[in-house]
């Protein structure tokens, strides 16, 4: 399994995408082939959030806070990564 920085550094590349969302879903998507739960990618999310604090834009701030939905399965049930 790929470790943490690896998902931070592709998930800070998905957020800077023109398709900021759906290539965002697509790192979920690789993060979960690759054997990880929804609960360690919620919180690789959750931390980059913490550790942005004052750091990211609005809009990266808003982007990571759309994709943290994902994992946690507040999203529509055709964007779902995890059951």
């Amino acid at each position: 399994m790929k470790d943490e920085a690896h998902w931070r550094d592709e998930l800070m590349k998905a957020i800077a995408a023109k398709e900021a969302i759906m290539e965002g879903r697509q790192v979920l998507v690789r993060m979960k082939d690759d054997g990880m739960t929804w609960q360690a990618a919620y919180e690789i999310l959750l931390k980059m959030l913490r550790e942005g604090d004052g750091i990211l834009t609005e809009e990266e701030d808003d982007l990571l806070r759309d994709l943290a939905d994902v994992p946690y399965g507040h999203c529509a049930p055709s964007f779902r990564v995890w059951p």
